[in-house]
């Protein structure tokens, strides 16, 4: 049984997102599962089912460098979400960004049941993304890591770390927090970890 499941068997994701699974950095070390599983060549306006992409992140999540390489897919995934924003997005702050993405980017990339993304602003410098969607907690962190890398001003520092003072999803907790820490200085302490 996969390790990853969802609660919406129909639902799928735009072929664009997924293909981060192909064109990461690390995709030679999951190129025989995206074989297996037939999603190695992707149609980047078709629908997958979400399913089929978790069964192919289950597999990397039992092999070494798990961690790294489901980075690697969040953070292609970004890379991808980033250059195929709409134009309005061209001059946008990271907080616009992430709102957008929380509200309706992330849901326009599905089709039916496939959780929330939610934002909140503890202050401007730090952002609580809550996250309950099917995929790896590792592969929603990338995302993040690549939106905040993009749209976060030259010479500034960002951190983005996850909340240790509760369980995220995949240690059997009901949802996942990333903080991300923004501003020149050192970030405040929030409890959260890498």
């Amino acid at each position: 049984m996969p390790q990853y499941t969802w609660i919406d068997p129909k639902a799928e994701v735009l072929g664009r997102s997924a293909s981060g699974m192909v064109s990461n950095i690390k995709h030679e070390e999951i190129d025989e599962i995206l074989k297996k599983h037939h999603l190695d060549q992707m149609d980047m306006n078709g629908w997958y089912p979400v399913q089929a992409v978790l069964d192919v992140l289950s597999e990397v999540s039992d092999n070494t460098n798990a961690s790294e390489n489901l980075v690697a897919v969040g953070m292609r995934v970004g890379e991808i979400g980033v250059v195929n924003l709409p134009a309005e997005f061209a001059n946008a702050s990271l907080v616009q960004v992430l709102e957008a993405y929380c509200t309706t980017i992330f849901q326009g990339r599905h089709r039916g049941n496939v959780g929330t993304l939610s934002l909140n602003k503890d202050d401007p410098s730090h952002l609580i993304v809550t996250a309950c969607v099917p995929y790896p907690d590792d592969l929603i962190y990338g995302i993040f890591f690549a939106y905040a890398r993009h749209f976060t001003p030259r010479g500034e520092r960002f951190v983005v770390r996850y909340d240790e003072t509760i369980p995220r999803r995949e240690q059997g907790g009901d949802k996942t927090i990333i903080h991300i820490l923004l501003g020149p200085g050192k970030p405040p302490d929030s409890g959260a970890k890498k």
